[in-house]
């Protein structure tokens, strides 16, 4: 008989088996059983009590807990049970396995479960088992096969099936995912890859790419390449099939037939690399690439071939030439350089970024200085609506008729994560087609980089792969400059969030900071030339006259445009905090971790329209956290108290930590 939610016994103990690996990811939420007609759903709950929001909103992001946060919440008794969001950047995939039709698990999906950690589901039927590594979600409900990868959540149970770990998500278990889903034909068994050719991951990657350039929808193609793959056995017929099920015209019962009847003792797979460089694949292992700084032919394809570039050049040679230094804006921002905006939430930094983006796009000076025109893609992590909006600003400001132009300023409507070598491959692919039309590409900006670069921005390995990866799919092959935007440090402005890796990696620096309403842009690293001086900036509103009334309020929308103005400048340092200014600091971020935050009332949504927070906290609220700080001695007089959190409060604000208005409060850094 199947369990119900009530007959599982959902145990702290048995959530305590809860793998170490997971136990820090952001990833958690609750879920309860609710009744909905004749259905039972299970609907999951922010830690502070909410319902989830949209999946992958700024919102859900931010209200998404560790393992322990939930599980503290959970023991308060109101919740059925514990779920994981799955959104790219965490890096998981989940399998969930049904039995649609009572005769057990579809075969193979429970021999892929056995390669890692597996679990039984709430129904009790069901299995869940999760991989690092990245997926695409999909489902096939005719055979019971859902995998979760960038949407919806899983509930998890802590009834463990083996032994395991979370394993790698390696190529051949995600292409035994991936044929589940698109029918679940009869698959080899795995973990018994076995093939007459060793060839190296970094080739098989390489081979992967190649395919993509090729048609799979033509029928001698597909035929050639399965010959060519043969050789290498098992991992051939997994690239063979990845690539040919791209086709409306696949059947995955020919293509096995096909497979037996291959030889390959006639060909090899370089001939794929040799008739992908001939539609013009580049592979980014190449010396090509190294030596030409352009992703060139594969290695393996052209191996023993010399480039024809000199290993060193004389120091006469290297003193020959004798080009000033290549603006894309002048004085600020070289051609072919990375370059860094970073700076603490709400300063502008986007605001900036879009000034920049759209004076490259459209060949305008920037506040007096010369850009280099050309194409701009921008990758931005989150908030395509404000992007609009920014742009749509810019556009009034600077009395531009964007909608009417062919501004070569392009976003992403896709995710991407820079860590990841297949996401680089696919943006650079992506670029390439916009320099078709548009000729090359000035600038790419990444908006930010903890949510384009898909890694651990405290890891300086990390850190130093997502650069590698900016050098080797865009930098050098496209002679394009970077822009980083990025977040400072906790509790301080002047250096840049996370890993020591990014500032040093950078040409170029900008540190950008708010303060009485002015924004100062401070340079903080050129590295082949002399810094320049601080100036000063403020945000103006700007009325998007031509846009639809707001359906509520029936207002006209507006958003906001960074112009330069004469302000007094100051340095943009800042004084450390005191250990009692961190513990207000904390009280407040507690106070909404613990959904003591409200929506901000009218009167503060309409005092800082566009720039209006989130949420916010009342004064009554934040201090009674505050007096309850385990660091006050425990003889500490109330009126001490007061008089602490009332030099707290103004130090935060005179930082520029925190905004209040109305008795109500919100963070800012």
């Amino acid at each position: 008989m199947t369990m119900t939610f009530q007959d599982l016994d959902m145990t702290i103990d048995r959530l305590n088996n809860c793998p170490d690996e997971l136990r820090q990811i952001p990833c958690w939420v609750l879920w309860k059983e609710e009744i909905k007609g004749e259905k039972t759903r299970k609907v999951p709950y922010y830690a502070n009590g909410r319902k989830r929001g949209p999946h992958g909103s700024d919102e859900d992001r931010g209200e998404l807990v560790t393992f322990d946060k939930a599980i503290e919440v959970f023991q308060c008794g109101d919740y059925t049970g514990l779920g994981i969001a799955t959104l790219p950047e965490f890096g998981i995939t989940i399998g969930d396995f049904d039995d649609k039709k009572g005769e057990g698990l579809h075969p193979e999906a429970e021999q892929i479960a056995n390669t890692t950690y597996a679990e039984r589901s709430p129904g009790g039927k069901g299995v869940h088992a999760i991989w690092f590594g990245a997926m695409p979600s999909g489902k096939n409900n005719a055979i019971g096969v859902e995998v979760f990868g960038e949407t919806g959540f899983v509930t998890f149970t802590g009834i463990r099936l083996n032994g395991n770990g979370i394993e790698p998500l390696t190529e051949q278990v995600k292409g035994h995912l991936t044929r589940l889903l698109r029918g679940g034909a009869k698959l080899e068994a795995v973990g018994n890859v076995q093939h007459s050719e060793q060839v190296e991951q970094r080739t098989i990657l390489d081979l992967k790419f190649a395919l993509r350039c090729l048609n799979s929808d033509d029928y001698d193609c597909w035929i050639k390449q399965g010959q060519r793959l043969k050789s290498l056995g098992d991992v051939g017929l997994s690239l063979w099939l990845d690539w040919a099920s791209t086709s409306d015209k696949f059947d995955e019962t020919e293509a096995y037939q096909r497979w037996k009847g291959f030889s390959g003792d006639k060909t090899g797979y370089p001939a794929v690399f040799k008739e992908a460089q001939a539609l013009g694949w580049v592979n980014p292992q190449s010396s090509a690439a190294r030596d030409f700084g352009m992703l060139g032919e594969s290695t393996t394809a052209i191996a023993g071939q010399e480039s024809g570039q000199p290993f060193f050049v004389s120091l006469g040679e290297l003193l020959a030439n004798k080009q000033p230094p290549d603006w894309l804006i002048h004085r600020h921002i070289e051609a072919n350089s990375l370059a860094l905006l970073f700076g603490p939430p709400s300063a502008g930094k986007s605001f900036l970024a879009i000034d920049w983006a759209m004076c490259v796009a459209t060949g305008r000076e920037w506040n007096g200085h010369r850009t280099k025109q050309g194409s701009v893609c921008y990758l931005a992590g989150e908030g395509f609506a404000g992007f609009r909006r920014r742009c749509a600003a810019w556009a009034i400001h600077n009395e531009v008729e964007a909608e009417e132009s062919d501004i070569p300023l392009y976003f992403n409507n896709r995710t991407i994560r820079l860590i990841d070598e297949n996401s680089c491959f696919d943006a650079h692919q992506a670029v390439n087609e916009i320099i078709k039309e548009n000729g090359p590409l000035s600038l790419l900006v990444l908006d930010t980089f903890n949510r384009t670069g898909g890694g651990d921005e405290n890891s300086n390995t990390e850190t130093a792969q997502i650069i590698t990866n900016l050098e080797k799919y865009f930098l050098r092959p496209f002679k394009c400059s970077v822009l980083i935007v990025h977040h400072s440090g906790h509790g301080e402005t002047e250096r840049s969030r996370g890993a020591s890796a990014l500032p040093a990696g950078v040409d170029s620096s900008f540190m950008l900071v708010a303060k009485d309403g002015f924004r100062n842009l401070i340079p903080q690293k050129q590295k082949e030339s002399e810094l320049g001086e601080t100036t000063t900036y403020t945000l103006k509103t700007i009325t998007l006259d031509d846009w639809p009334l707001d359906e509520d309020t029936l207002e006209a929308q507006n958003s906001a445009v960074i112009v330069p103005c004469d302000a007094p400048i100051s340095s943009g340092r800042v004084k450390k905090r005191s250990p009692r200014i961190s513990d207000a600091l904390d009280c407040l971020i507690v106070a909404k971790d613990t959904g003591k935050s409200i929506e901000p009332p009218p009167q503060v949504s309409e005092l800082h329209g566009v720039f209006a927070p989130s949420w916010c906290v009342s004064e009554a609220e934040w201090r009674e956290l505050f007096y309850n700080c385990p660091s006050f001695k425990s003889d500490a007089s109330q009126e001490a108290k007061r008089k602490a959190f009332k030099r707290a409060v103004e130090d935060l604000l005179e930082l520029d930590r925190v905004k209040g208005s109305h008795g109500y409060y919100w963070p800012i850094g």
